[in-house]
């Protein structure tokens, strides 16, 4: 079966957490930044299938298909209709109390108003919205060695396509960007869906005070380090290789950190 990146990154994170969250499958509650960050790839998903819609008005499938999906049809590429979509999308049981989820509503609301002024400074042409993938990882023949995620949004560009990742965590520095292993299987991925060229990728941080994106680019030598890596970590689950990785910055953030006997203080 497919390995997701959600269990690739859980297992080059710690060995340990895998094994609680895919292997003995342990239940946890989701938290509220997930939820949050949730809310947002949603509202951005609806959105970006409302821009192919009305860039593909002809094309009554596409439409049919947004009108279900959607509790309340917009028709306007416009800010009061993105904030609508927030309203109908967000995500308000996770919270602890009711001003925290005020709090993230309205801290929700500031970043994409952020978004939207990134979003209208250029004309843009949305060739895939929350596009599933699943590619070959080389050279095994174990039966994880496929790979497969979404992409959450991919425009095309004259110098090619522009894949571009949501995040509502706080923003990276760009060596860390450059080195992004979700970013390489993306370029990866793209190439196998449309075989055009990757022009850039992004990491889009949806903030409450700005929108930043931070662009890179893959080589082929970035791609094959990519694949040897992604290998590692499967031989790895093959192997129920679960030695844990604690530290306390790993540790504090677990949701398995009361049942491990692992976890560093």
């Amino acid at each position: 079966m497919p390995l997701s990146y959600s269990q690739l990154s859980t297992y080059q994170r710690c060995p340990k957490q895998y094994e609680f969250a895919y292997v003995r499958k342990i239940g946890r509650p989701i938290s509220p930044a997930e939820s949050y960050g949730s809310s947002l790839h949603n509202t951005l998903k609806y959105w970006g299938e409302l821009e192919m819609t009305i860039s593909k008005p002809n094309e009554i499938n596409q439409l049919t298909l947004f009108l279900e999906s959607t509790p309340t049809p917009l028709l306007t590429l416009d800010l009061p209709s993105l904030l609508k979509l927030w309203n109908e999308n967000f995500i308000n049981n996770t919270y602890s109390s009711v001003d925290d989820a005020n709090a993230a509503f309205a801290k929700g609301k500031a970043a994409l108003t952020h978004f939207f002024d990134w979003w209208k400074a250029k004309k843009r042409e949305v060739v895939g919205i929350e596009k599933s993938f699943s590619v070959e990882v080389a050279h095994t023949d174990s039966p994880l060695s496929r790979l497969s995620g979404r992409l959450d949004r991919v425009e095309r560009a004259s110098e090619g396509l522009h894949i571009i990742d949501f995040k509502s965590s706080a923003p990276r520095e760009q060596e860390h960007v450059d080195e992004d292993l979700q970013l390489s299987i993306y370029a990866k991925a793209a190439q196998t869906l449309w075989n055009e060229p990757i022009a850039s990728l992004s990491l889009l941080f949806l903030r409450d005070d700005q929108t930043l994106e931070i662009q890179t680019e893959r080589s082929k030598v970035h791609l094959a380090n990519a694949m040897i890596t992604i290998r590692d970590a499967i031989d790895g689950i093959e192997r129920q290789d679960f030695t844990p990785k604690p530290t306390v910055e790993k540790c504090k953030r677990c949701p398995y950190r009361s049942i491990c006997p692992a976890a560093a203080v």
